[in-house]
Formats: structure tokens, C-alpha cells, sequence
């Protein structure tokens, strides 16, 4: 069964909530006693990096954002966040059903959508049709919130080039995640998959990235399904699928 697993607080009140949870576990700030201010002051750095990034915490996620020109982020955000939605959808087709779609799809939402949540509103999503997809994990409302990211990505269409090699990007980062010390992360595995399918739909329905579908379809490959293999030795080396976004960027910035 899928788990929601929250990956950083954020905010002030995140940042207190941090604190408090060292003070219980009888450690000390050095140097004096940590205040209001301390707290505060780290929830802007995490805050900072939840911009740049979309999911806090994952170094990935943040090169992907900051390796493209600022005219393109929007809609790699807006493909970011379809990922989720892809992956909830086939999630929901499979034995985790729709409360696990539900469940991706919200994680997914509170890591890429929320920390720019007024920017999106400002290009013109319709928020709430794609919050209700995570509510439900229903088909019929992750293809309303399908529709609502499309029309979005639609009305700001960014670089096609500089988005498509940020989802490559954002699809390696997120990758390197899944395996560490031998050790598989199914959440970070969804992620990476959803990110894969994202940039294949971005491939699909631009012209000018034509060239690069078959490539694109065969990194897309690498996730067979949504359950994560069991075992380390079963899961693609994360070589083969650097060496297979490096092939993807290469042929994008030759287009």
C-alpha cells in the first residue's frame, strides 16, 4: 500500500515545529538558546529552495529548475506537477487503486504545486480542479486536472527546448533518489516515473521535439510499472538512465 511520506517542513511554523522536536529530544542549540528568529530564518532557506526547486531536499529537483531560463520554469513546473497526475493515473488502475492514486498525486501537489501556488493562480490554473484529483484519485477527476494544467501550460507555452531538457533533468535527479545504501525508495521511484512520463507527454505534443521521441519513449521504459522492485539488484542502474537523459539533452540542444 502506497504511504504518504511528507519529505520537509516548511514555513515558520515548520521551522518551530523542527525545533520543538530537537528541544523534546534533550539537545541544545550551541552558542545560546535558539530563537523564534532561528526558526524563521531556516524555513526561509528551506522556503528558498522549495522555489527553486519544487521538492525541498532533493538536489535534483533544484538543478532542474535552475539549469533553464526563468520564461520556461513556469511550464516546467506546470509538466512537473503533470507528472504526478500521470503516474496517480496509472496508480489507479492498479491494486492501490484510487486512494493510492489519491495519495500520490497530494504528495506530489504539496511538493511542486503549493510553495507556487500564487503563481500558478496568477498564469491561470484552476487549482482546484487539480486538488480535487488528489481528494479522490478518481479517473475522471485526474483528467479534469489533466485538462486544467494543459489549458494553463496552453496560455504559457515557455521554450519547448529549455522545459523538455529541465523534465530530463528533474527525471535523473530524481531517480539518483530511489536506490541509496541499497535500500529502495517506492516513493522516490513514483516520482522519478511520473517525471518520465512527463516529458514524454511533452515530447508527444510538441512538434519540436519530434526527433527525440524514440529516445524519450525508451527512458520512459525503464519504470515497467508503478511498484518498485523489492529487491536493489532488479532496479535499472540509475548509469543507464544518467547515460539515457545525457543522449535526450544532447539531441534536444542539437534541435
Amino acid at each position: 500500500m502506497i504511504e504518504f511520506k511528507p519529505k520537509l517542513w516548511t514555513g515558520a511554523a515548520g521551522g518551530l515545529m523542527m525545533l520543538g522536536a530537537l528541544s523534546a529530544c534533550g539537545e541544545k542549540p550551541k552558542d545560546g538558546a535558539a530563537t523564534t528568529e532561528d526558526a524563521a530564518s531556516s524555513a526561509d532557506a528551506a522556503n528558498t529552495a522549495v522555489v527553486a526547486g519544487g521538492e525541498a531536499g532533493e538536489g535534483g529537483a533544484v538543478l532542474a529548475y535552475s539549469s533553464i531560463p526563468e520564461s520556461s520554469r513556469l511550464t516546467l513546473r506546470l509538466q512537473h506537477i503533470k507528472g504526478f497526475l500521470l503516474v496517480g493515473q496509472k496508480v489507479a488502475k492498479s491494486a492501490d487503486g484510487t486512494e493510492g492514486a489519491a495519495i500520490v498525486i497530494g504528495q506530489g501537489l504539496s511538493e511542486a504545486l503549493d510553495p507556487q501556488e500564487p503563481k500558478l493562480v496568477a498564469a491561470g490554473l484552476d487549482v482546484a480542479a487539480v486538488r480535487k484529483a488528489a481528494e479522490t484519485g478518481s479517473e475522471a477527476d485526474i483528467k479534469a486536472a489533466l485538462a486544467a494544467i494543459d489549458a494553463t501550460y496552453a496560455k504559457n507555452p515557455g521554450v519547448p527546448k529549455d522545459t523538455a531538457i529541465g523534465m530530463a533533468e528533474l527525471t535523473q535527479g530524481l531517480y539518483a533518489e530511489v536506490l541509496k545504501e541499497g535500500i529502495i525508495d517506492p516513493t522516490e521511484y513514483l516520482h522519478s516515473q511520473g517525471a518520465a512520463l512527463a516529458l514524454q507527454d511533452l515530447v508527444a505534443k510538441e512538434k519540436s521535439l519530434a526527433p527525440v521521441k524514440a529516445d524519450v519513449d525508451g527512458l520512459s521504459a525503464f519504470w515497467p510499472t508503478t511498484l518498485a522492485p523489492e529487491e536493489a539488484a532488479k532496479i535499472v542502474d540509475k548509469s543507464k538512465v544518467v547515460s539515457s537523459v545525457s543522449r535526450i539533452q544532447l539531441a534536444i540542444n542539437s534541435l
